[in-house]
């Protein structure tokens, strides 16, 4: 059983879908498996997941059109991981951020979500010069294109600390590292009672 379920959301992204998929296949941590939700493409998208059949713990599931959330639905009802990652098809990870998640998870047991910010890039995956960074009293887990950092530690990204509305709702546009995605508990390995929000 994967520690991680990776779960991608796709929806006629032929275009952008490879370089998501790739960087993915890139993670330095590698206890994971993706599971890529083909929500009813019209587009070549099913054919080009074809080109990815035989790769260990990558799965594709098809089904008629839901919307996001019930393609998010059906990869959390597929997924085996302990931890569970959403992924759009449009975003790129950084290859160190499934670990540093893990980390981050691993070495506080009491939380129970994990997000990072995100550098905005264009169709042509050239950076912006915007990011979007998850503000925090205490603490902030920050990836950007130029650096990286250890859960525990501080942010090593120049990224801005807060953004107007209008920027961080740039939802025509490509992300760098996941749209503070988030990394859950798989509700599946969780005690009864436990809700996350």
């Amino acid at each position: 059983m994967p520690l991680v379920s990776i779960i991608v959301p796709a929806f006629n992204v032929a275009k952008t879908l490879p370089a998501t998929l790739n960087a993915l296949l890139a993670q330095t941590f590698t206890d994971y498996e993706i599971i890529v939700v083909d929500d009813g493409s019209t587009d070549t998208t099913a054919a080009l997941l074809e080109e990815y059949a035989g790769i260990p713990n990558f799965k594709v599931i098809s089904q008629r059109n839901r919307g996001l959330a019930g393609a998010r639905n059906t990869g959390i009802a597929a997924a085996r991981g302990l931890y569970i990652g959403f992924c759009d098809a449009d975003d790129l990870w950084v290859p160190e951020k499934l670990g540093c998640h893990v980390a981050h998870l691993h070495s506080a047991p009491h939380v129970g979500i994990s997000y990072s910010g995100s550098a905005l890039i264009d169709d042509d995956g050239a950076p912006l010069g915007m990011a979007q960074t998850p503000a925090s009293k205490t603490s902030r887990l920050s990836i950007s294109s130029n650096a990286t950092q250890s859960a525990t530690g501080p942010p090593l990204s120049s990224a801005k600390p807060s953004l107007p509305p209008s920027l961080t709702a740039l939802h025509s546009r490509r992300h760098a590292t996941g749209t503070l995605t988030r990394l859950f508990a798989n509700p599946k390995t969780l005690s009864a009672g436990c809700v996350l929000h």
